[in-house]
């Protein structure tokens, strides 16, 4: 039963992200998409697939804590996207990279491995009595995170990971490297 309920979880969790991924298409006012812009991907970003993967993993903390009626379970969830997202970021830069034609099939695939990990060492690290212990700790890195989405999602440094990856080599018309042309964010 335990195995069966992880794939449910991370099933459920992993389609959070991926309709979280879609919000973007839906007909509303300009001041709703600019607000949402900051918590819902609205591009092919290596920052919006992050993400992808912060805000559900925020939900299943949530969950977690409801479930076992104590904020103490907040811990696993928050650790497990901390630790998932760089692996994600190499893994994005590695196959947008190496397979850029099959950048669709890499991003679906390595998404729900990157998911299905994430939800796994959750539930795994929510056991652990030193985390959750820490729980202020995971709660403060967990504010942490959602400021840096809502700030560095409009206001970014001129970086490759908040760049389309066909904009990675881009050379400007005088030729000094990176041009500044961005994705829609």
């Amino acid at each position: 039963m335990k195995r069966l309920h992880y794939i449910i979880l991370s099933l459920l969790i992993g389609l959070v992200g991926t309709s979280m991924h879609f919000a973007h298409h839906l007909e509303v006012s300009d001041p709703v998409r600019d607000f949402f812009c900051h918590f819902f991907p609205i591009g092919e970003t290596c920052w919006e697939h992050m993400k992808m993967i912060y805000f559900p993993m925020l939900l299943l903390a949530v969950i977690m804590c409801i479930r076992q009626r104590s904020i103490k379970a907040f811990g696993g969830a928050i650790l497990s996207a901390t630790i998932t997202i760089p692996i994600a970021i190499g893994l994005y830069f590695l196959f947008h990279i190496i397979a850029p034609d099959a950048e669709l099939i890499a991003d679906v695939i390595v998404y729900w491995a990157e998911m299905f990990f994430a939800v796994w060492l959750a539930l795994k690290l929510n056991k652990s009595d030193a985390i959750r212990r820490l729980w202020p700790l995971w709660i403060a890195v967990a504010i942490l995170w959602v400021v840096a989405f809502f700030v560095l999602t409009c206001h970014h440094p001129d970086w490759d990971l908040f760049r389309v990856p066909d904009d990675w080599l881009a050379i400007d018309p005088d030729g000094h490297g990176h041009s500044h042309h961005h994705s829609k964010i």
